[in-house]
């Protein structure tokens, strides 16, 4: 809110909802009422979906949404579809077999591959990676995560997509090619990959959420408005804010990375998570799933874990504040050029190691402590 709160507050409906920042009283974990979104959201309730779409509310939703200065509509919410495309999928496990498989979200969404790559190389380095000292664990996290930036340099074209198939990017024999540039003795500089990895127009505004039931059906999504707020302007009497538009092919989704782990030998679910946070939110994700899953630590050890960030451009290795400092020092050690920060990425994850609907008892959900979401288990109890 404070950022963007001048421009925000220009429009008469935000200014409405959000005057309280005029003052200062809004912060972070203040409840405050949205009652025209309420009144939206009950008319989803009773009438469904096609309430939505067609009928008097599409009617004055967009209206009031061209009325705003948007661009909306019958004919758009009419033939709109959902897209369907296939996820990137690859084996990832601890057993011989390797008998789950991992799903992420393909391009332009890059972050899906980015998380793919760095749990798929931690994969591949398992044996060493369960045992690693703290101090090398935290090294060998920068290291795979500036490896699969740099990475994304070289497959990424302009428009997000990918110049090599995607299953390719996957392959073990893909990982064994990355993990050769992975040294336990020192940080690899950027200056010695080629291509040397490239900035990217990031964006932050985004949120996420996971949810499963008894019976092992599960949702990971993210989603974004493409920039913090959309564009800052809400449809009269719906209480919706309107999306910016992508400011380049697939930008908007450049760092979204929901992920699942399911084992289709035994039909089970296993693992749902999601984040936001940026460049970050890949890494995030990949430090919770690597100490939970590959780690065997609990979910709540793997999600207040310090977090560490290297994301190729600049040479940095970021990292929280709650990092030991005798970690720090290791890893300056190591020839990482290293800054702190308060917060990486905010993660949502749902795990049940022992699978679900066999092992409900197994099942633990975490929102990460460093925001204010929410997290709520009731899967034990009976209807």
């Amino acid at each position: 809110l404070r950022p963007v709160k001048e421009a925000l507050l220009l429009d008469s409906e935000a200014r409405r909802i959000f005057q309280g920042i005029g003052k200062e009283t809004f912060k972070e974990g203040v409840v405050f009422r949205q009652l025209d979104l309420a009144n939206t959201l009950s008319k989803l309730r009773v009438g469904g979906a096609p309430s939505f779409y067609s009928g008097e509310f599409a009617k004055m939703l967009t209206e009031n949404v061209n009325l705003i200065g948007g661009s909306l509509s019958l004919a758009d919410l009419r033939t709109y579809q959902p897209r369907w495309v296939d996820t990137v999928s690859m084996n990832i496990g601890t057993s011989f077999w390797k008998r789950d498989k991992a799903h992420f979200v393909p391009p332009p969404a890059a972050a899906g591959i980015v998380q793919a790559q760095i749990i798929g190389m931690l994969d591949r380095q398992q044996k060493r990676f369960s045992r690693t000292p703290n101090s090398m664990l935290y090294h060998r996290l920068a290291e795979t995560a500036l490896i699969a930036y740099a990475s994304r340099s070289h497959w990424m074209r302009g428009d997000y997509s990918s110049i090599y198939p995607i299953k390719e990017l996957v392959s073990d024999a893909f990982f064994d090619s990355l993990n050769s540039n992975y040294s336990d003795r020192k940080h690899k500089l950027i200056s010695s990959f080629h291509p040397s990895p490239t900035p990217q127009p990031e964006n932050p505004s985004a949120t996420s959420f996971v949810a499963i039931d008894r019976y092992g059906m599960a949702v990971s999504c993210a989603f974004t408005m493409n920039k913090s707020f959309g564009i800052g302007r809400v449809a009269p009497h719906t209480g919706i804010m309107i999306a910016a538009t992508p400011e380049a092919i697939g930008r908007g989704s450049l760092s979204l990375g929901p992920m699942m782990i399911v084992n289709e030998f035994s039909d089970q679910f296993i693992l749902a998570a999601s984040a936001s946070g940026g460049v970050a939110a890949a890494t995030a994700v990949s430090s919770v799933v690597g100490h939970a899953y590959l780690n065997a630590k609990s979910l709540r050890e793997a999600i207040v874990a310090p977090r560490i960030h290297h994301g190729g451009v600049p040479d940095v290795t970021y990292y929280e504040s709650s990092l030991d400092p005798r970690v720090v020092s290791y890893l300056v050690d190591k020839d990482h050029k290293v800054a702190e920060t308060l917060g990486i990425g905010l993660v949502n994850i749902a795990f049940c190691r022992g699978g679900l609907p066999r092992a409900p008892e197994s099942c633990s959900v975490q929102n990460d402590p460093r925001g204010f979401g929410l997290a709520i288990n009731a899967l034990a109890d009976e209807d």
